[in-house]
């Protein structure tokens, strides 16, 4: 009985853990479109809207896939952040794209560091 009650306090405990997780780590798909969608972010931020329409696409993409693995509300709402810039970005709205995917950004992991790569 001692057995079983640590294995479900060790089930539990691992599953808590698996929740605190960001979304960029659960996945391989999730780090991507989080790096896509700060690309998304600079691009915009140098009014490079085609570059930021590309990377927005490419970032719901991974989330798509993503969401195939495992769902939550955050990443449907990383989904649909993304799409907005796509739609925001193609009517020509750099700022209101940019706001976008810097939403979609900050729903992927806000505590992921800034990729200094990036200008």
């Amino acid at each position: 009985m001692k057995i079983i009650a640590a294995l479900l306090a060790g089930l539990v405990f691992a599953s808590g853990a698996y929740a605190q997780m960001s979304l960029k780590d659960k996945s391989p798909e999730t780090a991507k479109a989080l790096k896509l969608a700060q690309e998304a972010v600079a691009a915009g931020k140098q009014g490079q809207l085609e570059a930021l329409v590309a990377k927005a696409e490419e970032a719901k993409t991974q989330t798509n896939i993503a969401q195939k693995n495992f769902t939550s509300f955050n990443l449907q709402s990383a989904a649909t952040y993304l799409g907005e810039a796509v739609a925001e970005g193609k009517k020509g709205q750099t700022e209101a794209a940019t706001a976008k995917a810097q939403a979609a950004v900050d729903v992927l992991g806000s505590s992921a560091p800034e990729d200094p790569n990036l200008p």
